[in-house]
């Protein structure tokens, strides 16, 4: 049963709104540092499974454009490819919709040799870490 909700899932294109979110004022805006609010498009059930398949692509979604403020940004920088070489995830919580508003803040701990790593954090709208 499970496993063909997951191909039935699988074949539907997957998509997500996302808004920025601008530099803290603290912030000059080069930080190595992104966040945004995104959710999925659409309604999800209420499987807490298909929210934790969500949120971790999503989470993938992005995971290396903080890398580029602080070099003038994407524009300025049009890498040829880019690609996750892996990815960790640690949730925190599971009752939370990935189909609701969750805070996004991507940070570059470091970038060299055409690597990037980056670490994320993910919350609901009241506060709550759901991912790291």
């Amino acid at each position: 049963k499970m496993r063909d909700l997951f191909r039935k899932r699988l074949e539907q294109p997957a998509s997500a709104h996302r808004r920025p979110v601008p530099p803290l004022a603290s912030e000059t805006g080069r930080e190595p540092v992104e966040r945004f609010w995104m959710q999925v498009t659409g309604e999800l059930s209420d499987d807490p499974i298909i929210h934790l398949v969500a949120l971790a692509y999503m989470s993938d979604m992005g995971m290396l454009g903080a890398a580029y403020p602080p070099f003038g940004g994407l524009p300025r920088n049009q890498p040829s490819m880019m690609v996750s070489l892996d990815h960790s995830m640690w949730f925190h919580a599971r009752d939370f919709r990935a189909d609701s508003w969750l805070l996004f803040e991507i940070r570059c701990i470091r970038a060299a040799g055409a690597r990037v790593l980056s670490l994320l954090k993910v919350w609901t709208q009241d506060g709550q870490l759901v991912v790291s």
